[in-house]
């Protein structure tokens, strides 16, 4: 980083293992190297939600190399294994049961007669997440689905992994990337809840002496997570091991569904999320937990870098508006803007409006002016006139409507009004 001035958002969260590392730290505290605040406005953050359509249109951009990571694999056969250990037979009778009899998972070594800590740990992984890899393998298209299961279980593992000794510290690019990416996604109190969740799912799964008692762990675990959060931190893990197994060109984290908010989420909590592109990450005994970034990758008026202030993106090919996915109005504004600004879009019923604006948001190309400044996106065409604002953390539309140029910039007028909402 040169001479760059460095500063560290330390992240006071517990490790993803067991141990030390684990302990229940519920502070964000940012601050520069020197000692300096850096302010982290946590009411902000608005975590996104996946449905399955959501999750499908992440994986789209990824299935192909999913799959071809799996045929480079090659077909490993699996036979069936004979054991004496009572969960071991109990998880091949659950992989036979699947129609793909053996060691499904790949979990298991030949040289132990029973199930280790990890495979535990990756049998009730599994069943937390049991759907999202449904989810995912219905994507990843003419593969066996049990082998787009297990490799998605291998690259969680790799995932975690890095953060298994305590007071160690992670210089790994890809680790510190995926790390801000589940804060910005899913906001510091659902990266909390994940990683809580997942400890006590690590000392169940430990303590487990039967397979049903591997298979509650995981449910329960799941179950806390909530079926948005698992799909969430599935797409997250498979963007980020995309990227380091020879993926040709991985698509920026922006371009997933909820990117938008993502961003602004990172903004937040005091970093931009484009920006990270490496550092370290440094873990005491005790769970805290050091990002160190350059100051490039901090929010300017939180103490980093001054340029490129949250603001002005104009022509942008794909915009910030373009990768929400709009519910609509604000709860019961749909009528009130209609009557205002309806008749400036034609002879148009509530609906055709309302359609007409979410038309206009999912528009892309060079001519169109955006901005976003907190949680709130302007979206401008200078061609016709249309102007949208909306929250990307509701996903609602605040407002739809042709502006008059006699005004003055009308693209300008409405960014300083949403500095205004913001501050």
């Amino acid at each position: 980083m040169g001479s760059h001035t460095r500063v560290i958002a330390a992240l006071l969260v517990p490790l993803l293992v067991l141990g030390p590392s684990c302990a229940a730290r519920s502070d964000l505290i940012v601050r520069t190297d020197r000692g300096e605040a850096v302010k982290v406005d946590l009411e902000n953050v608005h975590p996104v939600e996946y449905d399955k359509a959501d999750l499908q249109v992440a994986m789209g951009l990824l299935a192909e190399h999913v799959a071809a990571v799996i045929q480079r694999q090659g077909g490993k056969l699996r036979v069936r294994l004979v054991s004496r250990d009572p969960m071991v037979e109990a998880y091949l009778g659950w992989c036979e049961r699947r129609d793909s009899p053996g060691d499904c998972l790949d979990v298991l070594d030949a040289s132990s007669p029973g199930l280790s800590s990890s495979a535990k740990r990756s049998i009730a992984l599994r069943m937390a997440l049991g759907t999202a890899l449904q989810e995912v393998a219905e994507a990843v298209r003419k593969v066996d689905p049990v082998k787009v299961e297990a490799l998605m279980l291998v690259w969680f593992a790799i995932y975690l992994a890095s953060f298994v000794a305590p007071d160690v510290t992670v210089t790994k690019a890809l680790n510190v990337i995926m790390t801000a990416n589940m804060i910005a996604f899913l906001g510091w109190d659902g990266f909390r809840s994940f990683i809580l969740g997942y400890c006590d799912m690590a000392k169940a799964a430990d303590a487990a002496q039967t397979f049903s008692q591997l298979d509650d762990a995981g449910r329960a675990f799941g179950r806390r997570m909530g079926p948005s959060m698992v799909r969430i931190v599935t797409a997250l893990v498979t963007l980020g091991l995309s990227a380091a197994t020879g993926m040709a060109t991985p698509p920026p984290v922006t371009s997933l569904p909820g990117g938008a908010q993502a961003v602004a989420n990172a903004g937040a909590q005091g970093f931009r999320l484009s920006a990270v592109s490496g550092g370290s990450v440094s873990i005491s005994s005790s769970g805290l937990v050091t990002l160190v970034l350059a100051a490039q990758a901090t929010v300017p008026e939180r103490g980093g870098a001054p340029e490129q202030i949250a603001g002005v993106t104009s022509g942008t090919e794909t915009g910030i508006a373009a990768r929400v996915r709009w519910k609509g109005f604000s709860k019961g504004k749909l009528q009130d803007h209609f009557r205002k600004h309806g008749s400036e879009f034609g002879n148009v019923t509530q609906e055709q409006y309302l359609q007409a604006a979410k038309s206009f948001a999912a528009e892309t190309g060079p001519a169109f002016q955006e901005g976003q400044v907190g949680n709130f996106v302007v979206k401008y065409d200078p061609a016709t006139g249309r102007l949208l604002v909306g929250h990307v953390g509701d996903r609602e539309i605040r407002t739809f409507y042709r502006a008059l140029k006699e005004a003055g910039d009308p693209f300008a007028a409405a960014m300083d009004l949403a500095r205004k909402l913001v501050q």
